[in-house]
């Protein structure tokens, strides 16, 4: 199946969130958008479990918080 990408966008043409499946890796990467367009949070999925580095962010594009992830196991949250 390869690779697939999925879009998805507000009203206002600003994109709303972008998700990969790579189904051979079965892996999933997602960044979801707040209205003006900045990353709202962003993270990947590991054969449906969270995984690696997931970080959320405050409209104007500061970073809100940071979390580490390994098999769907938070090991770390710090919040900024």
């Amino acid at each position: 199946m390869g690779v697939t990408t999925k879009k998805s966008f507000f009203e206002n043409g600003n994109l709303k969130y972008k998700v990969t499946y790579d189904f051979e890796n079965q892996r999933s990467k997602f960044c979801f958008y707040h209205k003006n367009g900045k990353v709202r949070w962003k993270g990947m999925l590991k054969n449906g479990k969270e995984e690696g580095e997931w970080i959320y962010y405050f409209e104007d594009g500061k970073i809100f918080c940071k979390e580490s992830w390994k098999n769907g196991v938070k090991l770390e949250c710090t919040h900024m």
